[in-house]
């Protein structure tokens, strides 16, 4: 079902893995920042923008990203696309 729904999700997926396994054991929020800000593949990129030469049931926007860090009790949201928006932080 998400294949036919979102089809684009499982490269979008396959370019997080890609960029994770490249920054293995070096993740930091600032690296999931770029990570989530990737434009690679666009208009279908990890960092989605609305593509206007597609019919509007197609369309498709990064509505926040989150990057939780539990061990420092830490998470990271923007409320939008990840290039523009800033990252705030939260702590419990």
């Amino acid at each position: 079902m998400a294949a036919q729904i979102f089809p684009d999700s499982f490269k979008r997926i396959e370019r997080i893995r890609y960029l994770m396994d490249e920054h293995y054991d070096k993740i930091t929020p600032k690296v999931m920042i770029d990570i989530l800000s990737d434009h690679e593949n666009y208009p279908y990129s990890i960092c989605r923008h609305v593509d206007s030469s597609v019919p509007p049931q197609y369309q498709s926007s990064t509505l926040a990203s989150f990057i939780m860090v539990p061990e420092d009790g830490v998470m990271y949201a923007a409320a939008g696309n990840p290039c523009s928006f800033q990252f705030a932080e939260y702590m419990i």
